[in-house]
């Protein structure tokens, strides 16, 4: 009795394993269209190529920051030392900053970058000549973010509910204004996070959230829209992002914590699923999650790290669904995604590995993590007819045959298929296939005589250094004699 079994949604591993355990790991679904013999095709998540070194590795941190600015150029920080970076890798050294693991984060208004990594210090950098000098100035307070609005570079003193401005279309040396100053004051929280969303600013702190505008008061040029006050705030600062006239945070409110929310126009929904919600709360630490934002083919990813749980969550704004990416040690464990910040710049998509400092490229069409391979995993929906058994004869998976472009030094490249009859909570030995050779497109990876049960959950996996799309499979079974 053969049965298509479609391939749905994105990660899931509930609470109870009954309810759901299937994997999405390192695979990304795309919608096909109406007439696609299945709705989904699960695509291998971008590689990471090496585009360049740092002179030495770092001793503290390695990338805490990346940043195009306005004229396109650029620049990152490594470390505690902030870099230029051409379109050919080369890291031309500006000046150093404080020594730490934190973020950094970097803003333009066109004629300055100014470079905080929350502490009290803050610095500039010339975009003319890119000279780099330390900000002296008494109402400079530091700031744990940096954000753009009309002409004016905008900061959230640390530990405080208070934003400040520098003057109008700063120079980076025309003193500040001490009188440029304003409170959050919607709930009685410190201020943890700033960012511009569709031409307001956006307040984000413990618990609640404003929205501000430039109203051109002679006083304090901008004000806070009147009525709006959203009751969701962060403990993570650095997990708050933006893209798509969208703003994305790790929500902390009086009610509890860690539901990844989805901010646009004054409206907030949530977008965590209660399974990955309840992975989330198990981690010993969420408040050091960090966010970054990027563009491919069509799909704009928010990549959300959790550097002490070592674990890479991605939600893709084109299908609203999440997956994991991680990267895998010599001994097989699997770690947290290696970038910690990207930027699109030159024509690519850059980004910055959090541990050696590497510039590396994100690719769709390379299947290695600088030299590491990938392993892309994809679980099946429990297969259940009633109350019998039944006795799996085949499974025929649909995957891109005939893709190795004499790339492999064997012939026959492996796809394997694992299964659990206890509902996700065990596993048997895998059992290797093959999806086709170069040019084999009628060949499709095919297992037999796969056994008896009642609740079956298959998984597929591979580490293949060429493109394997999957869309599901095509299962054959027969009522079982007991």
């Amino acid at each position: 009795m053969p049965e298509q079994v479609p391939l749905l949604g994105g990660s899931y591993t509930a609470r109870s394993l009954t309810a759901g355990a299937q994997r999405c790991l390192n695979l990304y679904p795309e919608k096909n269209e109406a007439d696609a013999p299945y709705p989904f095709t699960y695509y291998p998540r971008a590689g990471l190529r090496f585009e360049g070194a740092l002179p030495s590795p770092p001793i503290n941190a390695g990338a805490r920051c990346m940043y195009r600015a306005s004229n396109g150029v650029l620049f990152e920080c490594v470390d505690d030392k902030v870099y230029a970076t051409t379109n050919t890798g080369v890291r031309n050294l500006l000046g150093v900053i404080n020594a730490g693991v934190g973020l950094v984060f970097m803003q333009d208004n066109g004629t300055v970058v100014v470079v905080v990594d929350g502490s009290a210090d803050g610095w500039v950098i010339n975009m003319g000549t890119y000279g780099f000098s330390a900000i002296a100035d008494p109402a400079f307070y530091g700031a744990d973010r940096v954000a753009y609005l009309d002409g004016y570079l905008i900061f959230n003193r640390p530990q405080s509910t208070q934003i400040y401005l520098s003057p109008f279309d700063w120079d980076g040396i025309s003193p500040f204004d001490p009188l440029y100053i304003a409170d959050k004051i919607g709930t009685p929280d410190h201020l943890e996070s700033i960012v511009v969303n569709a031409a307001q600013l956006w307040l984000i702190g413990n618990e609640g959230t404003e929205v501000w505008y430039n109203s051109g008061g002679a006083d304090f040029p901008l004000a806070r829209v009147p009525g709006v006050l959203i009751q969701h705030g962060t403990n993570a600062k650095d997990s708050v992002c933006q893209a798509d006239v969208s703003v994305f945070w790790l929500n902390q409110n009086e009610q509890g914590e860690a539901i990844f929310l989805q901010g646009t126009g004054y409206e907030v929904k949530r977008i965590s699923t209660h399974a990955i919600e309840q992975a989330w709360q198990s981690y010993d630490t969420i408040t050091d999650a960090s966010s970054f934002t990027y563009q491919l083919d069509g799909h704009t990813f928010v990549q959300l790290n959790f550097p002490t749980a070592d674990h890479t969550w991605v939600y893709d704004l084109a299908t609203g669904l999440w997956h994991e990416e991680c990267w895998i040690d010599s001994n097989g464990i699997e770690h947290r995604h290696r970038a910690s910040c990207a930027a699109n710049a030159y024509g690519k998509v850059y980004c910055g590995d959090w541990e050696n400092g590497f510039l590396m490229s994100m690719d769709l069409d390379w299947y290695q993590d600088v030299e590491d391979p990938i392993v892309y995993r994809r679980g099946f929906r429990h297969l259940v007819k009633g109350a019998n058994k039944v006795t799996y004869q085949k499974l025929v998976l649909s995957a891109t045959p005939g893709q190795a472009e004499g790339r492999l030094t064997t012939d026959q490249p492996q796809v394997y298929l694992r299964w659990s009859d206890s509902q996700g909570y065990s596993w048997g030995d895998p059992v290797a296939a093959t999806p086709g050779s170069t040019g084999q497109y009628d060949e499709w990876a095919t297992w037999w005589q796969l056994g008896t049960a009642r609740d079956r959950v298959f998984e597929v996996f591979w580490s293949l250094p060429f493109q394997v799309s999957i869309s599901g499979a095509y299962i054959d079974y027969q009522p079982a004699d007991s």
